[in-house]
């Protein structure tokens, strides 16, 4: 077993791929607030790896495949974190290449 650390109070792990990146959700405990990445001995929150002006509050880090892509669940602006699974949307993060161009968006 491996502490992950937390974003907030409390984390969950829900998905690992082979490079042991993990993905989850931070929050409250009753209450997630952010989908997280675990990788190399550190945890992010993945709001802070898309642009503010998404139009979407990560919750949960649900699936991450071999290729770093992440799937999980978020809530638009004004619908609270407590109904991610009623009202929620599902998202797609998709890593970039360093040299990558349009990653500096």
């Amino acid at each position: 077993m491996t502490d992950l650390g937390t974003v907030d109070k409390c984390s969950a792990a829900y998905g690992i791929n082979l490079q042991t990146q993990i993905v989850g959700a931070s929050g409250l405990c009753s209450i997630p607030v952010h989908a997280f990445l675990w990788e190399h001995g550190s945890i992010v929150d993945l709001n802070t790896l898309i642009p503010p002006d998404s139009g979407l509050q990560l919750v949960y880090g649900l699936y991450i495949n071999d290729r770093g892509s992440i799937v999980g669940l978020g809530v638009p602006p004004g619908i609270p974190v407590e109904n991610v699974e009623s009202q929620g949307h599902a998202f797609l993060l998709i890593p970039c290449d360093r040299d990558d161009a349009a990653c500096d968006r």
